[in-house]
């Protein structure tokens, strides 16, 4: 009788941490995502901000944007017009291996400038971020 409960004692000593591990290792490798957002979603937001020149008193008063996969339209601004604005784009049609975006945006007093990069599916979620500053401004792109 004592011989069978050490040896019950001793599995449930054994097995109780290989359950734990199990149940730890379970979770890894799963993305913490919320519903909807998958690698797989072609469905990508552009988002950001702009911003025409720190040394001008100039504002950020629209922008058009254009993929390389056909998709364009005119970027929602956010905010009243100031020198540098929040800006968003849906685009729905980026592939696996992304797509190549041309942000053109106008500040008051006529200037107009654009920038051209490559956009990806996230990992995780929808939102991909970019800041976008003058190509003629120089240093980099603080804001």
């Amino acid at each position: 009788m004592t011989t069978q409960h050490i040896t019950t004692k001793n599995r449930t000593r054994l097995i109780a941490p290989l359950l734990a591990l199990m149940v730890l290792l379970a979770g890894v490798g799963l993305p913490a995502a919320p519903v909807g957002a998958t690698a797989w979603d072609p469905h990508v937001a552009l988002t950001g901000r702009a911003t025409c020149s720190p040394f001008i008193t100039s504002q950020v008063t629209w922008m058009w944007v254009s993929a390389s996969n056909g998709e364009q339209g005119w970027a929602t601004l956010s905010g009243s017009p100031t020198n540098t604005r929040g800006y968003r784009f849906d685009l729905y049609r980026v592939g696996t291996g992304g797509t190549t975006v041309t942000v053109t945006w106008g500040c008051s007093g006529a200037v107009q400038t654009n920038t051209t990069f490559g956009v990806n599916r996230p990992a995780v979620g929808v939102y991909s971020t970019r800041n976008l500053c003058p190509t003629w401004r120089p240093g980099p792109c603080w804001i």
